[in-house]
């Protein structure tokens, strides 16, 4: 399934086929954005085959045109964690290593810098 297919239904989950991703699983679902429930992006899972080389940063780019907020979940790497913050992404209060864009959405920004 490509994340065009997945993000074309009210919510699901899928392992996307993306190309320059090793794996990349998202979810397309509701979550709380401080007292809102709201349609997301939830990035759960990805890996790439060659880090640095922009792939993430294009697949962003890309996915923002639904203009829906991303939420990166669990992210372990402090590199990739710095990666999200210069994307405009901000730290969710309450949920340690998990990264909230809304920006790209009429110029909306949610969550808490740490």
């Amino acid at each position: 399934m490509t994340f065009d297919e997945l993000v074309q239904h009210e919510k699901g989950n899928a392992w996307i086929n993306e190309p320059g991703f090793s794996g990349l699983y998202v979810r397309v679902g509701f979550i709380y954005v401080g007292k809102e429930l709201i349609r997301s992006i939830m990035l759960a899972n990805a890996t790439v085959a060659h880090k640095g080389k922009g792939l993430f940063t294009r697949f962003i780019t890309r996915i923002e045109k639904y203009q829906l907020p991303i939420f990166a979940e669990n992210v372990l790497d402090d590199r990739f964690a710095r990666f999200f913050l210069r994307l405009g992404f901000v730290s969710v209060e309450g949920q340690p290593r998990c990264f909230l864009k809304c920006s790209h959405i009429n110029g909306r920004s949610r969550g808490k810098r740490t």
